[in-house]
């Protein structure tokens, strides 16, 4: 919703960016595909990235504290919360023993977090995850869960 571009803007959850990258994929003969991981508890994402898979998160900038204060109804009249500062990041790799979390964030490069930290921020906003995948290889033995 809105545009990502202004201070007032909004952003889109899983099943959307789900929806954009299965498009994609058909719409270039891909032979990748996206599978959604929301509510996979954030350690269990881990054998993704030890996959090689890519695996995006989602997040808040600069993993500040979640404010639901954005509200809206929806035209079927239901009440609809979004996140201020909602962010999405890919998950590159892990380092258990350095509570360290590698990630590619759009708004600062590649960087490090604390591996407890971005757990809490992306508790908090929902436990949203997909994994983009090579179908020829996952048809060649491998599995997504």
């Amino acid at each position: 919703l809105g545009d990502v571009y202004k201070r007032q803007a909004y952003g889109c959850n899983s099943p959307v960016i789900e929806k954009a990258a299965k498009d994609y994929f058909k719409s270039i003969d891909a032979d990748w595909d996206v599978y959604n991981l929301t509510d996979t508890d954030f350690e269990d994402l881990f054998y993704q990235i030890d996959e090689g898979r890519p695996v995006i998160v989602w997040a808040s900038m600069w993993l500040m504290d979640v404010s639901y204060t954005l509200r809206w109804t929806t035209d079927d009249g239901k009440e609809a919360w979004f996140a201020e500062g909602e962010h999405c990041m890919t998950v590159k790799g892990y380092d258990l023993e350095k509570d360290t979390v590698y990630v590619c964030d759009p708004l600062r490069g590649e960087i490090e977090y604390s591996i407890s930290r971005f757990e809490e921020i992306y508790d908090q906003l929902g436990k949203q995850a997909l994994v983009l995948y090579d179908g020829d290889n996952v048809l060649g033995g491998g599995t997504i869960i």
